[in-house]
């Protein structure tokens, strides 16, 4: 099994476009074989504990895609 870690260039409160990395380096381990990838801890908002509460997604969030 391949696994993958990435890290990504994530800016505090952009969301939508750390999201958007954290997709693009899936795309790009899924097509070098990965079955699984690790992101670290809080690489969505941008590492920012102060504002961790306000910046938190619910697992139905519109923001995530399906990985179908």
């Amino acid at each position: 099994m391949k696994i993958a870690a990435a890290q990504i260039n994530s800016v505090v409160e952009e969301i939508n476009n750390n999201l958007e990395l954290h997709y693009q380096m899936i795309n790009f381990a899924v097509k070098k074989g990965a079955k699984l990838i690790s992101f670290p801890e809080m690489s969505i908002t941008g590492y920012c504990r102060k504002e961790g509460n306000k910046l938190a997604l619910s697992k139905n969030d519109s923001s995530i895609r399906n990985a179908n």
